[in-house]
């Protein structure tokens, strides 16, 4: 079992447990067990029963980290929702944010770096990649693509460390005016900039 000494020895595992509550108020019909496990050093809280297969279906899945339009309350959104996205959790990936102007945002990412963009991380159906990638203007074998798609690392609950799609900006995008968003959040910027609501792209 889990018991208090255990869940105040091992980190993260108190605030892991408290986010499963959280998030899904019957856990208690549906959770057979809860164990401290060890993996690669990290440790986690194992459910069994329903839910171990539940968040495995999760982690299998193809994930999509968005920082834009695309991301829940922004114009493009409905993309996601007309797909049955499903909403996995909030994080921030190292990168820089600009924006050329103001309709859309684009990143460069900066893996070594101490910028980071905030974003939002999607499940997402295998057969949405094609359409995002004709929304973002990527096309593989292209040199000219003014967003190229990555592959890439993300820190998230429950899954841990799982591989996302971004989009990163081409390299023509660097050759226009922009600005550089320091905050890496462009909902906040979008919002600072336009108060009134006028623009939520």
């Amino acid at each position: 079992g889990l018991n208090e000494d255990k869940m105040n020895y091992i980190p993260n595992t108190r605030k892991l447990v408290r986010k499963l509550f959280t998030a899904q108020p019957n856990i208690s019909n549906q959770l057979i067990s809860l164990q401290v496990c060890q993996a690669q050093n990290r440790p986690f809280v194992k459910l069994s029963g329903t839910m171990v297969k539940q968040e495995r279906q999760k982690c299998q899945k193809v994930f999509l980290f968005t920082y834009g339009t695309l991301m829940s309350g922004m114009n493009r959104h409905q993309v996601l929702q007309q797909a049955n996205a499903t909403l996995i959790g909030k994080t921030s990936i190292n990168a820089k944010l600009f924006t050329a102007n103001w309709s859309w945002p684009f990143l460069q990412l900066n893996p070594l770096g101490s910028s980071t963009v905030k974003g939002e991380v999607y499940q997402i159906p295998a057969n949405l990649v094609d359409t995002l990638d004709h929304i973002e203007g990527y096309y593989p074998n292209r040199e000219d693509n003014l967003f190229e798609r990555r592959t890439i690392e993300v820190d998230i609950l429950p899954c841990d460390k799982i591989k996302a799609i971004v989009y990163e900006g081409g390299k023509d995008l660097l050759t226009l005016k922009t600005t550089q968003i320091m905050s890496g959040d462009w909902r906040a910027a979008i919002i600072n900039r336009f108060p009134n609501g006028s623009q939520r792209s």
